[in-house]
């Protein structure tokens, strides 16, 4: 180590603040960073692996107690000052009136472990007539009283301590202090700072309550250029136009910086971008090097397209209301072309669409593209979940603001259903568009949310619903089928008049 090569970890600065008890805490850390930073920059260091899991107490079970099991006739709590008898005697099994069980008594020391708040637990066994008295002798932690950082500048306390997961008032784990201590050197080499190194101060010793952290900072790496290798579906300017990792805008005069973390998601956006066209075998690997001096990554991604998927067969399944020839008219991905996903979404919407503009409000449409054992070919299956077919119940309009007392007729001029109407939700959108280009109504003025309808199915809805509440047909035909469809309310909530208008009112 370079930086923080002239500390000696916790040894040396305890030695320093016995020795030099007059001198502030935070004056000798400010000295011990000037000192760091005269060495320069650490040299590369492998990745860290997590520290090892503390290990539980050993326990020494008592010889056997007679010739027959014990009954345990008490149990026993000392040590504790912070955390309640009741609370730990909830961990046990090994509990009075109960056979003692050595097997049970690890089992529960490991379990007081596990609450994290002891640094070590003690069982005691004392026979007393024809059973046993256990005590549990506990050793509290000691309470994080703060978390310092010293040195860091390119990354916020905030984000350090976030990262760190340890914060003021936990139980001190040293565990966790050397957890935390690996957890910020990896967000630093995610942040593009591979080289920096972070030392504890404070805080790896269990007499300590503050936990200090210092930190030596890599020097900032900036992006000098990206390639792409293997790309023959498309071009690497527009393969570009999806990453974050690239030299930016204004370069060479302004250069972003690199993070390993981007780089990362660049990958996983480009495998996805692949797919999307049907290249489900695509793979991008990436290759990093750095210049000279380390202050410049060049980037290059590596695409193996792999085949690109072709429809061999389209299907749609539990249709009813439409015929599988109508629904096909609307799809746009037919046999023998290329497998889209954009437009199989698109064609899920349309069919979605259709349904939901003859008041089949929660039909339901999966698309299923199926692997064939032929390569580069898949089925393409549209399965469809009808559901009800609602008509328009009541119309509910509720208009706050400083100019409630609007006119309901003002809204329900502006709508294309009433009370009877087979529901179609696309005449649902063009109200609600409507409502917001008339300049009267929001729905949450503070939020700039525009007026929207909702649709509430009648609990009781059942055949024949329709009929029993007289609802008016507006000309449509009223035989047996329509009159078997449910009644589905609209709602428009929170409607807020913005505007006075005499006409309106």
């Amino acid at each position: 180590m370079s930086g923080t090569a002239a500390v000696t970890k916790a040894g040396s600065t305890k030695a320093m603040r016995g020795r030099f008890f007059y001198i502030s805490r935070r004056r000798i850390l400010f000295t011990v960073l000037l000192l760091g930073s005269a060495y320069g920059s650490a040299e590369a260091q492998p990745p860290v692996s997590p520290p090892p899991a503390p290990a539980f107490p050993a326990i020494n079970p008592p010889e056997e107690i007679g010739s027959s099991q014990k009954v345990i006739l008490d149990v026993i709590i000392t040590g504790n000052q912070r955390v309640t008898k009741n609370t730990i005697l909830a961990k046990l099994q090994t509990r009075p009136d109960r056979n003692f069980s050595p097997d049970q008594l690890q089992a529960d020391v490991q379990a007081l472990m596990l609450m994290k708040e002891f640094r070590n637990v003690r069982p005691l066994v004392a026979e007393q007539g024809e059973g046993v008295i256990v005590t549990f002798e506990v050793m509290e932690k000691a309470r994080i009283t703060a978390v310092n950082f010293i040195g860091n500048r390119a990354i916020t306390n905030r984000a350090l301590t976030k990262e760190a997961e340890i914060k003021e008032g936990d139980p001190l784990d040293l565990y966790a202090v050397r957890l935390a201590e690996r957890r910020i050197e990896s967000l630093y080499k995610r942040k593009g700072f591979p080289r920096t190194e972070v030392t504890i101060v404070e805080g790896d010793d269990t007499a300590d309550g503050e936990i200090t952290f210092l930190i030596n900072e890599d020097q900032v790496r900036e992006i000098y250029n990206v390639k792409f290798i293997g790309n023959k579906f498309v071009s690497g300017a527009r393969l570009a136009s999806f990453i974050k990792s690239k030299p930016g805008l204004f370069a060479p005069f302004y250069r972003t910086r690199y993070a390993s973390d981007k780089l990362a998601s660049d990958r996983d956006r480009l495998t996805a971008y692949y797919r999307n066209f049907g290249f489900f075998n695509a793979v991008v690997d990436v290759e990093t090097r750095y210049s000279g001096d380390h202050s410049q990554v060049y980037i290059t991604f590596i695409i193996n397209e792999g085949p690109r998927y072709k429809i061999r067969d389209v299907a749609v399944a539990g249709n009813e209301k439409y015929s599988s020839e109508e629904l096909f008219s609307l799809l746009k991905l037919q046999t023998n072309q290329d497998f889209n996903a954009s437009e199989m979404t698109r064609d899920v919407n349309a069919l979605k669409d259709l349904y939901g503009s003859q008041g089949y409000i929660n039909a339901q449409v999966q698309a299923d593209p199926l692997f064939l054992d032929e390569p580069g070919m898949i089925d393409l299956v549209y399965k469809i979940t009808e559901g009800k077919q609602y008509r328009v119940g009541r119309i509910n309009v509720r208009i706050d603001g400083d100019y409630g007392v609007t006119k309901q007729s003002v809204v329900l001029s502006r709508l294309d259903l009433r009370p009877g109407d087979i529901i179609d939700v696309r005449k649902i959108r063009d109200s609600e568009r409507r409502l917001a280009a008339s300049g009267l109504f929001m729905a949450e003025p503070a939020m700039g949310q525009m007026p929207r309808i909702e649709i509430k199915p009648r609990e009781n809805s059942f055949e024949g619903s329709v009929q029993s509440a007289g609802l008016d047909f507006r000309g449509q035909s009223p035989d047996n089928d329509a009159r078997n469809t449910a009644v589905g309310d609209l709602y428009i909530p929170k409607l807020y008049s913005s505007k006075s208008n005499f006409w309106f009112r």
